[in-house]
């Protein structure tokens, strides 16, 4: 059915002759036709070699020419390997598939009637006003005219218009709103549809999604087969979003056959062959390689796939049809470094028993004759490790490229780790070997305990050749410093050889001992050795020494491209360096810096810059030219497909990355986050699992296929099976996952308890293993240990101590129980004091931590302190709030000192001024302290009228303050704040009200107050609703409540609801309750029913309680950053009280009793009863 001749009416072209079906499979193979290798300068091809490829030729060409027969069986390709095979009944066309879809409840296909009757003028000159404001590029402003114009009756033409411009603004809600009306009355256009289908499936409404998208090719493929091409498209991601894969490959079986080809002829060329490549795969899946191989070959025509995704799939069809020549010629007109899924393939290939002789040599004499032809020894390299070893005896070992070298230790995989390890000892030189020689071994099918019982068998370490390197590093990455320290200690080379010192830093940078990174010796000056150095203090935990390590790093060597991705691992850890991030990055690049920690260094500081980046700068340059190489291009385009919702792309491009070590932890980041968003986690285990067997050791792999099994429910069952791997493994990962697994489970404290132990005990003797001891001890109440390290600890000096193991001494210190760290705290304390150097909000909370009320405070006179640096380290305000729970007056102190932090008043600051005081002000804080606080901000910088959105003046800020003191349920305090604020003389009529109002409840002294400032407040502002309602309320608690007083209670608030009305505000239940009370002391009490009832049938309209309190606690969250007072509570003071004493006037009257209104301040004597009571 899908033969060659099928591509003549797809592709509409008028013969495909076979020998253009083999170049095809070239091009798909290597991006690249070339009929012959052309030969370099002053190379000459010998006459062996030149027959070699015209039999290779030859022999593809009547391979092509053969009916297609399958002579092997191979499994499934390996990037399908994990996928399950489709299964559906083929049969059904498109429009029958279209049909089952399509609902006529939510879409109508047929026209709607003509509306009758002309359209007036008003609403023509409103469509046409907006309809020229939005092609102006001012969607905004033409809302409004085509809102008019719906109204006025322009009709769906101006709801059509109208949607469009509320995408323009970003309503996307109103816009599906619009079009899903037009869809229901029959009158929407394809570009309705269209907008409505895909945002409808961005939404995740899959139903009504595909209903539509179904309409709309159902409408469009009699009448204009393009735009129903294009429905397909969306019904094609619909139906795999919502149905899976088997629904999927149904609907595109019947897309390649729908009307002779013509429907996918419609297609875009790249939508072609996205289809044709996954239809290849289905078939793949199911055994069917005759038919996987003409679709991909098929997709390879169109263009737009990936050469590396179809390559590995056409050998794999090649080779299950024994066209081994048609394997051979695509390989060897390749000039691409194979990728992952390539080496995957070839493994198959091996065991499979393909054999490809003629390609094993056409790549040897390759590479004698240029030796630093990449693709060729990297291809021998893969397919046959032992050849590629033995050829590097016959060239100049000066000559020998490193990707040869490391074939050694391929071919020597097989005789063993032992074998392994010595073969690696002797071609490691470098930095860079030693890394890719120990990640083969650690790529090899052997398990890791397996390998670790070889680096510490006897006969290894006593071998003639110096081993100590490659185990050292080895040990290492199985989380075994202490006996990778040992293997290293044990060495008989010098101590001066550059990878040897690599080694001793990266021991010390695991152990987090920044000392021994410092230690090991600078000279002779290496590059490699110093960037290393800068990278192990980022790893120890001490960014501001490898900041300025680096600095002088690139000052010292500016031209060393990894001194300068040093330089730029150093600075993406502070805040605010993003653009000295990403500079440095692509200077190391431009340097000959191609790691792929480098390129990911570059692409995260570009994501963080945003849009800042100039195409024609040094980044932006850089940037372009790193996304078209070929080894990273797939990555960004991946990254791309990921952006755009294209996730299956997305999954095929990252798959064939899988196999790269370099990359692999990268791309299993997204990887994993795409296999979520689809639903294959299934799929995406079983994908790990294959690699797995066949990588047995490999940590990165070991720690995705754990945390995908997170994810399933029988989380007993991996628990006992990580205490069973853990109990005899020599490597330290299971019980690091272990641990991990234990963290969410406090009942398994003693168990994490051990394990942590048995960390600690594989660590050498550092200041920081110390720290971390006592830390331990500390949190598991062992007072044996405690006392035993206690001593240890108190005699370090902070003066020698990094910056973070000195911020980390204070903060242990401090959780010692009884203060017993006091001293040690005091002792770090001084020591920035001694220095004036900025306290970090680690010692701040541990200076507060152990000391008690007034002497807590003084320590801080003399101190200053400092900014959140980095992005790891916590704000000042996010460790306040987190101390409030604990101890609210410490987290007051904490927050007071952090006023005077450079970052305070930025965003990075998280909010802290106004957070600072609200704590303050909830601690308990008097007046005095509330109005300091202002002061000593304001010396600091801080804008307190921008913080609290209010005017500049220090009585309109202190009353800004008095209200949050008052939601805080501090009505003393806010009063006190008033007070202050009432003396300025150009205090406005809201605070005077505020004031007054605040006073009505006090003492009878308060109350004459109280009048004085309403009645100032109204002298200033007659006609404000809130000073109207304070002046009336007090008119009523004087007695003032006849209905023919014009300067009454009743007449007073009365006025304020009416102005609240005229405005636009919403009645407060706290005023209706005042107009109901004075209602009914005025004899008008049907007025003052109907106010009461309005109380409660607003209370009925609200949401749930639960929902009111979830509302004032995220208002809190909101504005001070955590909840300060009980949401209940502040709840009832603003909403609950006026609601309960509404209830209770109506029901009294229900029951023929006179409702309790509040009474006056004759009838209350000495103060006024609550309205709520």
């Amino acid at each position: 059915m899908f033969g060659p001749g099928w591509l003549e009416p797809i592709c509409r072209i008028h013969t495909i002759p076979r020998v253009l079906l083999l170049g095809l499979g070239c091009l798909a193979a290597s991006g690249c036709i070339t009929s012959s290798q052309a030969p370099r300068s002053g190379e000459t091809i010998s006459i062996e070699h030149v027959d070699r490829r015209s039999r290779l030729r030859a022999a593809a060409i009547e391979e092509i020419e053969r009916p297609p027969k399958v002579v092997r069986v191979l499994p499934p390709p390996p990037m399908l390997a994990a996928e399950e095979a489709t299964t559906f009944v083929a049969g059904r066309t498109v429009r029958s598939i279209a049909e089952a879809h399509f609902d006529p409840a939510i879409i109508r296909l047929d026209p709607p009637e003509a509306e009758s009757g002309p359209v007036s003028t008003r609403a023509i000159r409103g469509y046409v006003r907006g309809r020229l404001l939005l092609a102006a590029g001012r969607p905004g402003d033409a809302i409004q005219p085509l809102e008019s114009a719906v109204r006025d009756g322009a009709g769906d033409t101006a709801l059509r218009v109208l949607a469009i411009a509320f995408d323009e603004i970003g309503n996307a809600a109103d816009a599906l709103a619009i079009r899903r009306r037009l869809a229901a009355r029959g009158s929407a256009n394809d570009r309705d549809l269209r907008s409505l289908g895909r945002e409808l499936a961005r939404r995740r409404r899959s139903e009504e999604a595909l209903a539509v998208v179904a309409a709309r090719y159902l409408r469009e493929v009699d009448r204009r087969p393009w735009i129903a091409a294009d429905a397909v498209r969306d019904l094609m991601r619909a139906i795999e979003a919502s149905e899976g894969a088997d629904a999927a490959s149904e609907l595109r079986e019947a897309v390649l056959v729908e009307d002779d080809g013509r429907l996918l002829g419609d297609l875009p060329a790249a939508v072609r062959a996205e289809y044709l490549l996954l239809a290849g795969d289905d078939a793949a899946k199911r055994g069917r390689p005759i038919l996987a191989d003409e679709r991909w070959r098929s997709a390879a025509l169109q263009g737009g796939i990936d050469p590396a995704v179809l390559r590995p799939r056409l050998i794999w069809s090649s080779a299950s049809l024994g066209r081994d020549a048609t394997m051979q010629e695509m390989l060897l007109e390749s000039n691409v470094v194979p990728t992952g899924v390539d080496r995957e393939m070839f493994t198959l290939l091996r065991d499979g028993g393909v054999a490809l002789p003629e390609l094993r040599e056409a790549l040897v004499e390759r590479i004698l004759a240029t030796p630093d032809d990449l693709a060729a020894s990297t291809l021998l390299v893969s397919l046959d490790p032992k050849r590629a070893a033995e050829i590097i005896g016959r060239m100049d070992a000066a000559a020998v490229p490193a990707e040869l070298r490391v074939a050694l230790v391929d071919a020597a995989i097989p005789g063993g780790p032992r074998s392994g390890v010595v073969m690696a000892s002797g071609v490691v030189d470098s930095t860079e070997l030693l890394d890719a020689a120990v990640d083969r071994l650690i790529s090899a099918p052997w398990r890791d305990q397996t390998l670790l019982d070889a680096l510490l068998d006897e006969r290894l370490v006593e071998s003639a050749t110096d081993t100590s390197l490659i185990r050292a590093e080895l040990l290492r990455r199985y989380e075994r410093p202490g006996l990778a320290a040992d293997a290293l200690a044990a060495a008989g080379a010098s101590i001066d050889d550059p990878v040897r010192r690599v080694v001793r830093i990266r021991l010390a940078a695991d152990v987090s001992d920044p000392a021994g990174v410092l230690a090991v010796p600078d000279a002779p000056f290496d590059a490699s050795v110093e960037a290393a150095r800068i990278e192990g203090l980022l790893v120890a935990g001490e960014p501001e020494l490898a900041l300025a390590g680096a600095t002088n790093l690139v000052v010292t060597a500016p031209s060393a491209g990894e001194c300068w991705a040093a330089f730029g691992a150093a600075a993406a850890r502070f805040r605010g360096r993003e653009l000295d991030t990403a500079a440095a990055y692509a200077r190391a690049i431009r340097l000959g810096d191609r790691r792929w920690s480098t390129r990911i260094g570059l692409a995260r500081a570009v994501r963080r810059l945003g849009g800042e980046v100039e195409m024609d700068s040094e980044i932006g340059i850089v940037v372009g030219m790193v996304a078209e190489e070929p080894a990273f291009r797939p990555l960004v385009e991946a990254d791309r497909a990921i952006a755009s919702g294209d996730l299956s792309t997305a999954s095929r491009l990252l798959d064939g990355m899988l196999e790269n070590p370099e990359a692999r932890e990268e791309v299993l980041v997204r990887l994993v986050g795409v296999w979520q968003a689809t639903g294959r986690i299934a799929n995406g285990r079983r994908r790990l699992e294959s690699l797995l067997d066949r990588h047995p050791a490999d940590p990165v792999l070991q720690d995705a296929v754990f945390a995908l099994r997170q994810s399933d429910e029988n989380r007993a069952g991996l628990l006992e099976a990580l205490r069973i791997e853990s109990a005899g493994a020599l490597s330290g990962h299971p019980r690091r996952r272990l641990e991990l697994l234990l963290a969410d489970r406090p009942e398994k404290d003693a168990e994490r308890d051990r394990l942590a132990g048995i960390r600690l005990g594989h660590r050498p003797m550092t200041v920081s293993r110390d720290i971390d001891a006592l830390e331990r001890a500390i949190g598991m109440e062992d007072s044996a240990a405690t006392d035993r390290l206690l001593p240890v600890v108190s005699d370090l000096d902070p003066s020698v101590l990094a910056p973070r193991q000195r911020r980390r001494l204070a903060m242990v210190a401090a959780t010692l129980p009884d203060q017993r760290g006091r001293r040690i705290v005091d002792r770090v304390t001084n020591w920035y004091r001694a220095t004036n150097t900025p306290v970090d909000v680690d010692v701040a909370a541990a200076v507060v931590r152990t000391r008690d009320g007034e002497a807590r405070w003084e320590i801080f006179e003399d101190l200053r302190p400092a900014a959140a640096a980095t992005f790891l380290d916590r704000e000042w305000s996010a460790v306040g709030r987190s101390r409030f729970d604990v101890d609210p007056t410490a987290a007051a102190d904490l927050l007071r000192f952090a006023l005077r932090s450079p970052d305070a008043g930025t965003e990075s600051g998280g909010g802290l001024p106004r957070t600072a005081v609200a704590v303050a002000m909830a601690a308990g804080g008097s007046s005095e302290l509330v109005v300091s606080m202002l002061e000593d901000g304001t010396d600091a910088g801080l804008d307190w009228a921008a913080i609290y959105e209010v005017g500049g003046t220090t009585w309109e800020i202190l009353a800004a303050v008095s209200g949050d003191a008052s939601l805080l349920d501090r009505a003393e305090l806010a009063i006190s704040l008033l007070e202050e604020a009432v003396a300025d003389p150009e205090v406005d009529a809201a605070t005077f009200n505020n004031l007054g109002f605040a006073l009505l409840e006090g003492s009878e002294a308060d109350r004459e107050r109280a009048s004085m400032m309403l009645d100032r407040a109204y002298e200033m502002d007659a006609t404000n609703p809130s000073v109207l309602d304070s002046l009336g309320w007090c008119r009523y608690l004087q007695g003032r409540n006849d209905a023919a007083d014009p300067g009454g209670g009743l007449a007073l608030v009365g006025r304020s609801l009416r102005a609240r009305s005229a405005a636009g505000r919403p009645l407060s239940a706290e005023v209706l309750l005042h107009y109901g009370d004075a209602s009914w002391r005025a004899g008008r009490r049907t007025d003052a029913v109907a106010a009461w009832s309005r109380i409660t049938e607003a209370t009925l309209r609200n949401e749930s309680l639960a929902r009111r309190l979830a509302a004032f606690a995220d208002f809190q969250r909101a504005v001070w950053g955590r909840v300060l007072a009980d949401p209940r509570s502040m709840h009832d003071r603003i909403d609950g009280r006026w609601e309960r004493a509404a209830e209770a006037r109506l029901s009294a009257i229900a029951e023929d009793r006179s409702p309790p209104v509040t009474p006056t301040w004759s009838e209350a004597g000495e103060g006024v009863q609550p309205a709520s009571e």
